[in-house]
Parts: C-alpha cells; sequence; structure tokens
C-alpha cells in the first residue's frame, strides 16, 4: 500500500510538473482525456466527483479477490485510495463504495489535505 500510495501521491504532483517517476509532457499525456469517452491512458476523467470540483483521475479495477478504487485530485493534492481485500461477488466493490462515500463527506467537511 505505501507504494500504490506513493505512485498516487507523484501521479497528482506530475500533473503539477513536480513528479519525480516521468517527464512533465508523459504525465500530461496519460492523464488527459483521448478521444470523446472522457478516458486518458490508464485513468479515467471527470471534471468533478462527489461535490469536488476536478480535474479527478479515477482508476478502478480487481483480480477477483479483491478491489481497489483511486480517485485524484491534482489541483488540491488531495485524493483518495480504498482497496477491500475482497474481489466485487465477494462484496469489495460494496464495501469500497461505502467506505468512499464516508471518505468523500470527510475530505468535503475537512478540505484538500495531502495524507500519506
Amino acid at each position: 500500500m505505501d507504494d500504490w500510495a506513493a505512485f498516487c501521491l507523484d501521479q497528482m504532483k506530475g500533473a503539477n510538473g513536480q513528479g519525480k517517476l516521468l517527464k512533465t509532457e508523459t504525465y500530461r499525456l496519460i492523464q488527459t482525456p483521448q478521444g470523446k469517452f472522457g478516458m486518458a491512458l490508464g485513468w479515467a476523467f471527470q471534471n468533478s466527483m462527489q461535490g469536488h470540483v476536478g480535474p479527478v483521475l479515477l482508476h478502478t479495477g480487481s483480480d477477483g479477490t479483491w478491489f481497489a478504487f483511486a480517485a485524484l485530485f491534482p489541483r488540491t493534492e488531495s485524493g483518495v485510495l480504498i482497496v477491500a481485500n475482497a474481489g466485487k461477488s465477494m462484496g469489495g466493490e460494496k464495501a469500497v463504495k461505502k467506505a468512499l462515500k464516508a471518505v468523500m463527506k470527510a475530505l468535503k467537511a475537512k478540505g484538500p489535505t495531502v495524507t500519506r
């Protein structure tokens, strides 16, 4: 989880020209929506999420035994990474959505922060 969190933090910093893993142009390329579907290269892209102004970089995934969700807000350098040790069929997606709702509510009340 530490490496994954560090990757997410670097993605946000990269969007602001301060990333350490890639060139600034590469961050911009992989985080910019391509075509008409709002998908960047590896990230879904939205203008806002649950009342939080974006841009928002989103990624969800599972291999069937776990479920993960990441939402990054590069402009405010805030975000959320939630992982359940259960796949969708085991209730992982439902658990992640429930946790996301609580975390986003807390972020809205607290304001933007970066925590690791």
